[in-house]
């Protein structure tokens, strides 16, 4: 799969309106004139609370979120290609990122929907991965073509530092300037990649089809170190103080120093606990602990320097397959054939579970401790965190992809058509246009 995937027609604004009648008053053809508007058009759901007009006949109402204390914050509608449709949606930071079937990277403001940039990534017919992100890389510009030379010492030197969001593609390593959308840098890689990566903007970290994980000079563009597993590793590298958390289908974690590439520890070292089944779905890491979800049925919570478990794995009774998600005060993972779960993050303990899988979109404190699941039948409920009792729940319509997140109090939801939504409490008030940012034009077409 490309990104974490589950799985309007028009924006119906009065700006939206006034857009379309200058456009078809244009000797120039709309679709062309579309595409060097402003990246997206913004329902300014908070400054008139949404009504339930046409605009919304194709998706959950704006009376049914009222029942139960929710609102669309922000709404718009992202201008796609012909047949072109939103296949995955990831929430990194500030950012809210769409990745659409011609492989085109459209980024958003998460906080306000305001428009930010849409660039083409790769030929559809490539696969491209999970994007991460770096603050501050001191990244030089390169466009990738080996037959010149790679960046020298003094360009290096000279590279300014700026906020990154990195991803890579089976062959190629791309560093975008994350508020312009520019790319800067396009490493070819000397393998194919089986993984998304990590990065703290100096090198990335990714593995590769033989089994291997891998460091990247993202400056210099070369190979930093590597290091072998024995299996495939396709759940991504996870990275926290200077160590590279990574586990493979050989049922072994490791973690290794960055730096040096040397192994700091793995799951089969004596103290720490061995698994008994292949990882294919993404681990986390937070500041004290490894998260991995494994395909015998355990989650397994390493202590992120010394590898010794400070709980049991958990045990559930069907493979996990699903990323882990890692609140505040609770772990969430869902077991395929079996139920979803929360997990008191400190003693490893069962808080609640509930048959119907799913994934968290959203954890709030306007009542106490909230979180929003999505069950398998299109279900939302809102629960307390603690004891999972149910307090509401609404039935999601016409949205095809989610964001997963279990920390942020927002919901991010798209159609495959590009209409892109957060829902918000009602408590939350009401965005203002002096809390949008300036538009940035977009790119012409992705390629073909």
């Amino acid at each position: 799969m490309i990104f974490h995937n589950l799985a309007c027609r028009r924006a119906g604004s009065l700006r939206s309106w006034v857009v379309f009648m200058k456009e078809r008053n244009s000797t120039t053809p709309f679709w062309k004139k579309l595409l060097a508007t402003p990246l997206l058009i913004v329902v300014l759901a908070g400054c008139h609370q949404a009504q339930d007009t046409d605009e919304w006949s194709d998706f959950t109402q704006p009376k049914a979120l009222d029942r139960v204390g929710l609102q669309y914050y922000w709404s718009l509608q992202a201008p796609l290609g012909k047949d072109e449709q939103i296949r995955c949606l990831s929430l990194v930071d500030e950012k809210l990122y769409c990745l659409t079937s011609q492989n085109r990277l459209v980024a958003i403001d998460a906080a306000t929907g305001g428009s930010m940039w849409s660039l083409a990534l790769a030929n559809p017919s490539q696969r491209v991965f999970p994007p991460v992100h770096a603050n501050a890389a001191a990244v030089p510009p390169w466009d990738g073509d080996v037959a010149k030379d790679r960046p020298s010492t003094e360009m290096i030197a000279k590279a300014k530092p700026f906020d990154a969001v990195v991803l890579n593609t089976l062959s190629h390593i791309l560093v975008i300037n994350r508020v312009s959308g520019e790319i800067v840098s396009s490493i070819p890689l000397p393998f194919v990649a089986n993984s998304g990566g990590a990065t703290d903007g100096t090198a990335y970290y990714v593995a590769s089809v033989d089994g291997s994980y891998h460091a990247i000079d993202l400056r210099s563009t070369l190979e930093l170190w590597k290091r072998d597993t024995g299996g495939m590793v396709s759940a991504a590298p996870r990275l926290m103080g200077g160590v590279l958390y990574v586990a493979g289908e050989d049922q072994v974690a490791y973690a290794t120093q960055t730096a040096t590439g040397r192994s700091l520890w793995t799951s089969r070292d004596s103290g720490s606990t061995p698994m008994h089944g292949p990882v294919t779905a993404d681990i986390a890491v937070d500041a004290s602990r490894c998260y991995v979800p494994c395909g015998d049925n355990r989650l397994y919570v390493y202590d992120r320097l010394t590898g010794k478990c400070p709980w049991e794995p958990f045990v559930c009774q069907g493979p996990l397959q699903q990323g882990v998600q890692v609140g505040e005060a609770t772990i969430f993972q869902n077991a395929s054939r079996d139920k979803f779960y929360a997990i008191d993050a400190a003693s490893g303990t069962q808080r609640w579970s509930r048959k119907g899988g799913g994934m968290i979109l959203a954890a709030t404190k306007e009542k106490g401790n909230e979180v929003y699941l999505l069950d398998n039948s299109d279900n939302v409920y809102t629960l307390d965190e603690i004891t999972g009792a149910s307090q509401a729940v609404w039935t999601v319509f016409g949205f095809d992809v989610f964001a997963p997140n279990a920390t942020a109090p927002a919901m991010y939801a798209a159609s495959a058509g590009g209409r892109v939504v957060c829902i918000r409490p009602r408590s939350a008030g009401l965005l203002s246009p002096e809390m949008l940012r300036p538009a940035a034009p977009l790119p012409a077409a992705a390629p073909k």
